[in-house]
């Protein structure tokens, strides 16, 4: 649970945009190895302290290629 904005794309989008809090802040008990697009999780999404569960249901991509 957060008290701050999740910053999704839109109301429509529920994908993280780079400034979510919610990146790299969920925990991975319990959770499946990749999320709702099939993008493997957990990855690094911030950058800092290795890969980490992103909040939600998609996990936010930090260099997509």
């Amino acid at each position: 649970m957060i008290s701050q904005n999740p910053n999704f794309v839109s109301q429509s989008n529920l994908a993280l945009i780079s400034s979510s809090v919610c990146i790299d802040a969920g925990n991975g008990t319990g959770a499946p190895n990749h999320d709702f697009l099939g993008v493997v999780r957990p990855l690094d999404g911030d950058g800092i302290l290795g890969a980490q569960h992103d909040m939600g249901a998609y996990e936010f991509v930090l260099n997509p290629s």
